[in-house]
């Protein structure tokens, strides 16, 4: 797995004010599409949706307080209701992706920085070093 989505509720979030869903166990399934760079420009799916209409009933709501945090496997289906209520469900949401060696993403992939404008690591694992003292 290379990608974690992280999803922080900053107001409740539940049924009617368009919480989650998700599926489990579907990440175990692999993926079904990729989003990537498209040859002509641009960006897309490298292939057509999948027809998730037949496990709709299998979808589960992720009814949640604020402040809780969702971690969310790269590979899981999952979605947001529609919110049919008056209140708001406002929400922050993060990725993080492997980029340690030997981890090589695809030349297509759509998260890709030009080489002249790389991401910057959040930590630098090259500078960590093992210590032990002795009692």
């Amino acid at each position: 797995m290379s990608c974690v989505g992280l999803w922080l509720a900053l107001e409740d979030a539940n049924r009617s004010n368009g919480c989650l869903w998700g599926l489990k166990g579907i990440h175990k399934q692999g993926l079904s599409r990729r989003f990537r760079r498209l040859p002509q420009g641009g960006v897309g799916f490298d292939g057509p949706a999948p027809d998730w209409s037949s496990l709709m009933p299998e979808f589960e709501p992720i009814e949640c307080s604020a402040g809780t945090l969702v971690l969310l496997h790269g590979e899981n289906v999952h979605y947001s209701a529609e919110n049919t209520s008056p209140v708001s469900r406002h929400s922050w949401t993060l990725h993080v992706v492997e980029s340690a060696a030997p981890y090589v993403w695809a030349p297509d992939n759509w998260a890709q920085r030009q080489p002249e404008r790389p991401w910057t690591p959040l930590y630098d694992s090259s500078s960590s070093s093992s210590s032990s003292s002795s009692s």
